[in-house]
């Protein structure tokens, strides 16, 4: 509208005559009844539906309500109980490595010596 002095589209203005006709409206004063009562919010009971009808859009965004089993959610997590075995036998294994790797080490240290 701006770019054109303040003047509607010509095709905006069939398309709102062709509805007039429509409508059987003949005068200014009728059309601007017709446009008052389109834009009046609709009555508590119309509105109750629209509100059961929103309140639709919200349910489909809703997460699913199947649980998921607890041994599916703890399996990536070992339990403490395995968790402890395997330090046990980590920290002996570890004890064997260093003990190995010291006696090599000194084995190495009593040849370079001599």
């Amino acid at each position: 509208m701006l770019k054109e002095d303040m003047k509607l589209p010509k095709a905006y203005i069939l398309e709102i005559a062709s509805n007039w006709k429509k409508k059987g409206i003949k005068t200014a004063k009728e059309a601007y009844n017709y446009a008052k009562k389109v834009n009046q919010p609709k009555n508590e009971g119309s509105s109750g539906n629209y509100q059961k009808r929103g309140s639709y859009y919200g349910q489909r965004n809703r997460i699913s309500k199947e649980k998921t089993p607890k041994w599916l959610e703890n399996r990536d997590k070992p339990s403490e109980e395995d968790s402890a075995k395997d330090n046990s036998v980590d920290d002996q294994q570890l004890e064997q490595d260093r003990q190995a790797f010291l006696d090599k080490l000194s084995k190495k240290w009593e040849e370079d010596s001599q």
